[in-house]
């Protein structure tokens, strides 16, 4: 009699376990939802993370490089020089679209725990997010990516990930960058200089004020002659000149030439008081290319030229404590030359 009690009660005990069990959300799951207000149902560890483009790529890499899958577009052997030996050994996956069609086939081949895609949040994006999670199975997280919120998404991110400890000291240097912009700026008694970003090889493609490519434009204080409604592609020698910008930013060593050489571009005011700047562009561009973490160092390299009243520091030591921390990486003198000297 009493062992079939005993044998009753142990039954009992592990029926209402399983219940429970039943009842319960997985343990392996948790609920997020993300930028675009979608709600995702993520694993619970994540060790394999697939980069939907080169923002997230970038981002990934100098927070968690051991779970990330791959390059979306691979690094050029310069820029590989200057990273973390871990950024060569990452292959070249590719997009995850070509045009409107999802490369599935990829997608899975990779066994992703995540897809994560980081920049603008637009219905486009999200509609992307939901045809390649529902395609594939497997959870896809649309990220804002802007400038300004670069801190609070590596916490987030750092959370997700399991990462926290790498994200907070990346997202206090964030801020501390960010900060220090924000300050010089409203310090600042120059008045705000009317400003062109031109991308591409011939400096011409224009980026207007909504782009995720001008924000840093914007965050230093500067006036974006892009009209708001300027159609996207590249714009005619005679409208830069219509525009008349004092200041030109470019990452193109023949578009920055040929302002300073052409004839046709000495009246334009930035070539008459010499404020054409090139910019730096390794490993990543400093202003864009991609639109990432990379544009902080445009921040302080734009800022001890626009601003330096503000940017006391020596900019050598913040560029090199930038590549120690993001990209871990310690510049030998002659690197630190050929980069900021471009």
């Amino acid at each position: 009699m009493g062992t079939r009690i005993r044998r009753y009660k142990l039954s009992a005990i592990t029926l209402l376990a399983l219940t429970m069990l039943w009842l319960a959300p997985p343990a392996w799951a948790r609920t997020i939802t993300d930028a675009a207000g979608r709600t995702v149902e993520i694993p619970d560890l994540i060790a394999r993370v697939l980069p939907a483009g080169p923002p997230a790529a970038l981002l990934l890499f100098t927070l968690a490089p051991r779970k990330m899958l791959g390059w979306a577009h691979k690094p050029h052997d310069d820029a590989l020089a200057l990273l973390d030996p871990a950024a060569a050994q990452l292959p070249e996956l590719g997009a995850l679209t070509h045009g409107d069609e999802i490369d599935s086939g990829l997608i899975r081949s990779q066994k992703p725990d995540l897809i994560l895609d980081i920049g603008t949040v637009s219905p486009r994006y999200r509609d992307l997010a939901d045809r390649v999670q529902k395609e594939t199975g497997v959870p896809y997280l649309l990220l804002d990516g802007s400038l300004a919120r670069t801190p609070g998404l590596y916490r987030q991110l750092g959370e997700i990930l399991d990462e926290t400890a790498t994200a907070d000291r990346l997202a206090a240097e964030a801020d501390r960058i960010l900060a220090q912009t924000r300050q010089a700026v409203a310090a600042s008694s120059v008045p705000r200089p009317s400003a062109y970003y031109g991308r591409n090889e011939n400096g011409l493609a224009a980026v207007g004020p909504a782009s995720i490519s001008a924000e840093p434009l914007a965050l230093l204080g500067l006036a974006n002659v892009v009209p708001a409604d300027q159609p996207r592609g590249d714009i005619e020698a005679s409208t830069l000149l219509a525009w008349n910008p004092a200041l030109v930013l470019t990452m193109s060593e023949s578009f920055a030439l040929r302002l300073r050489t052409d004839a046709a571009f000495a009246s334009l005011a930035a070539v008459e008081d010499q404020r054409v700047l090139l910019l730096p562009k390794l490993p990543f561009g400093w202003i864009d290319e991609p639109p990432s973490v990379n544009r902080l160092l445009g921040l302080l390299w734009l800022g001890h030229k626009l601003h330096p009243a503000g940017f006391t520091d020596d900019l050598r030591t913040s560029v090199r404590s930038f590549f120690h921390d993001f990209y871990r990486r310690d510049l030998s003198e002659a690197e630190l030359d050929r980069i900021l000297q471009p």
